[in-house]
Parts: C-alpha cells; sequence; structure tokens
C-alpha cells in the first residue's frame, strides 16, 4: 500500500498539486468501508459473509 501511495503522489502530483488532500486514494479505502457495511448489513441472522466448500 506504502508504494501504491508513493506512485500515485508522484504520477498525481502534477495534476493535483494545489490540492488540499495529501492522499489521493483516501476516497477508495472510503468507499472500501461502505461497501463492506453495506454488505454485513444485508446479511441475513446466520449468514457468512464468504462461503467456501473444502479448503
Amino acid at each position: 500500500m506504502r508504494l501504491v501511495r508513493w506512485a500515485a503522489g508522484k504520477f498525481l502530483g502534477s495534476l493535483m498539486g494545489g490540492s488540499p488532500v495529501s492522499d489521493p486514494l483516501s476516497g477508495l479505502r472510503a468507499y472500501r468501508v461502505i461497501v463492506l457495511k453495506k454488505a454485513f448489513r444485508e446479511l441475513e441472522e446466520g449468514e457468512t459473509l464468504v462461503h467456501a466448500d473444502g479448503w
């Protein structure tokens, strides 16, 4: 994750030079949290989030 944040800063730095946001990927992280909250909210009683047969 550090490498991705560093690379994003280098590549997007010229485009977002005057932006008050120091981490251009923070919105992506917030989106993932929202998706997880929604998935847990929609689970039925006794159901698990991930299902797998076998190993």
